[in-house]
């Protein structure tokens, strides 16, 4: 790379592209392009992937804002700045930054701002604070993400259902106040214990969230918390706990057509609520049959084959498989 000179004691270089976040180059100078000095200076590149979140209720506490990316060390000139004000962060990492995430309350100010910049009111009201700008400062250099916009968290009235299957299939509707996903930076999110699940807004009261994730099973007497956040990331607080059901193993897996078999299902989540209402399903969507199953404690419940014939295709085969699974 060409240098340039700026006085006797200062030469300048242009840093080449080509290279990654986090790689890390010497750097020596020469003026007959030949003989290089051998001093090996270490230049580091970094790189910036993006922040998260970019919205948070307005009194959220013990948060941060998580800058991601590639290169970071302890040693560089770091600074967070949000809403114009400069703070070192909580952390550095050589993937991630953490800055605070402050709470400035004056909702007034940043809404007067926010009107001399946007023309547009969606998004905005009674349950607004405001948005205001964020930006990493690295080495003098500043990386703008934005906005960052406040918000009144929602809060969380009802849950249902809080029995189900464990297979991720299927939807969990949460019923509160405040739902939204119309203002600034909004993220919908769901999360099962520690599963994330996809979240519709059906209307300011309701959410659809859809588990596209097998839910673990736990032990008795566990459960897993169902909470929902605007930003996929501040979780409003919830009374509310799911237990998932599922099946591990059964014994025996086969038996005679035409005939009932004790069969012993083991899993867990059996001793629930609703173990009244457990049943055994042998057959497909098409063609089932459903009998009662008998709980016997929270890894096993028993039922038996049904007696009744499955209809074979002319010229099958006598040994039949049919999907088996069970539900309260």
């Amino acid at each position: 790379m060409p240098a340039y000179y700026v006085d006797a004691d200062t030469m300048k270089c242009a840093s080449p592209s080509g290279f990654g976040g986090g790689d890390k180059v010497w750097v020596d100078l020469t003026f007959n392009g030949v003989d290089f000095t051998d001093n090996k200076f270490e230049y580091n590149y970094y790189a910036f992937y993006g922040s998260f979140p970019k919205s948070a209720p307005y009194d959220a506490t013990n948060q941060f804002i998580q800058v991601r990316g590639k290169g970071f060390t302890n040693d560089m000139a770091i600074l967070c700045i949000l809403d114009d004000q400069e703070m070192a962060p909580l952390a550095v990492h050589y993937n991630l930054i953490k800055c605070p995430m402050i709470v400035d309350k004056d909702k007034r100010r940043r809404l007067k701002q926010h009107d001399k910049e946007n023309t547009s009111k969606h998004g905005f009201g009674e349950n607004d604070f405001g948005s205001v700008p964020f930006a990493i400062k690295l080495e003098g250099v500043k990386q703008s993400f934005g906005n960052f916009h406040y918000y009144r968290q929602c809060v969380i009235d009802d849950v249902t259902p809080l029995i189900a299957p464990n297979d991720g299939k299927g939807a969990i509707y949460v019923i509160g106040r405040g739902f939204r996903d119309d203002f600034e930076n909004s993220k919908l999110g769901c999360r099962i214990g520690n599963t994330l699940a996809q979240a519709q807004l059906l209307d300011a009261n309701t959410i659809r969230c859809t588990i596209n994730n097998e839910l673990p099973l736990i032990e008795e007497g566990e459960s897993l918390l169902v909470t929902v956040a605007l930003n996929t990331y501040s979780w409003a607080a919830s009374d509310f706990s799911m237990l998932p059901y599922g099946v591990s193993a059964m014994y025996p897996n086969m038996g005679p057509i035409g005939q009932s078999t004790n069969i012993l299902v083991t899993g867990k989540g059996f001793d629930n609520d609703l173990r009244e209402n457990g049943r055994c399903k042998f057959g497909t969507e098409d063609h089932y049959i459903i009998v009662e199953a008998n709980v016997l404690d929270n890894e096993h419940l028993i039922c038996k084959s049904p007696a009744d014939a499955f209809s074979l295709p002319e010229g099958a085969s006598e040994i039949l498989s049919v999907p088996f699974s069970i539900a309260f």
